[in-house]
C-alpha cells in the first residue's frame, strides 16, 4: 500500500495462518502487520496503535515447492516491511505496539529451499534507505514503542529466525 494512515488502532486477531500447501509451486514473500503488511510506495503512518496479536504466515509442514531458494516471511506489529524507496519517501510517527508479533513457524524444507522470518514489535524488516528522523524541528521519523512479547521458534537448519523489539 502506500498514502497516509492516521490515528488507526487495531485490537484483536491477524492472522496469517498455518498452512499446507499440498506440494503447489508458491511464491514465498508473505507480509502481515496489525495496520498494513508492507509499502510499494511513499507511506506515512502517524499516531497508530496495535493492541492484538498478529501472527505472519507458517506451515503445517513442507509439503510446498517455490520459485526461488528461499522463502520470506515478514511480521510486524505495525507493518511486516518497510520499503524505505528513498531516503525521505516515508514517514512513521508515534506508533505503539502493545500486542503479541508471532512469526507463526513457517518451516524451511531443505539446503535449496530455506525460509527466512522477520519479525518484530513494529516493523518485520525494513528495506533500503535508513530513516530521516528530523526535517528541521518537525520528527519525520520515531517515537516508536513496543511493550508487546515477540515470538519466534526453532524449527529446523533449514529455518532462520530474524527478531527484534521495535
Amino acid at each position: 500500500g502506500n498514502g497516509e494512515i492516521s490515528y488507526v488502532s487495531t485490537n484483536g486477531l491477524v492472522d496469517g495462518g498455518k498452512h499446507n500447501f499440498n506440494n503447489y509451486t508458491i511464491v514465498p514473500n508473505f507480509y502481515v502487520g496489525g495496520i498494513i503488511g508492507t509499502n510499494n510506495g511513499a507511506i506515512n503512518i502517524n499516531y497508530s496503535f496495535n493492541n492484538g496479536t498478529v501472527k505472519g504466515v507458517g506451515t503445517l509442514n513442507t509439503n510446498y515447492n517455490a520459485n526461488t531458494n528461499t522463502a520470506k516471511t515478514f511480521t510486524g506489529g505495525i507493518i511486516g516491511e518497510v520499503n524505505n524507496i528513498t531516503e525521505s519517501s516515508n514517514s512513521l510517527v508515534y506508533l505503539t505496539n502493545n500486542g503479541l508479533i508471532d512469526a507463526n513457524d513457517f518451516q524451511g524444507k531443505n539446503n535449496n529451499l530455506i525460509a527466512h522470518q522477520y519479525v518484530g514489535g513494529i516493523f518485520g524488516s525494513v528495506k533500503g534507505y535508513g530513516f530521516k528522523l528530523n526535517e528541521g524541528s518537525s520528527v519525520k521519523n520515531g517515537r516508536f514503542e513496543n511493550t508487546g512479547n515477540v515470538k519466534g521458534s526453532y524449527i529446523n537448519t533449514h529455518t532462520k529466525l530474524f527478531a527484534a523489539g521495535i
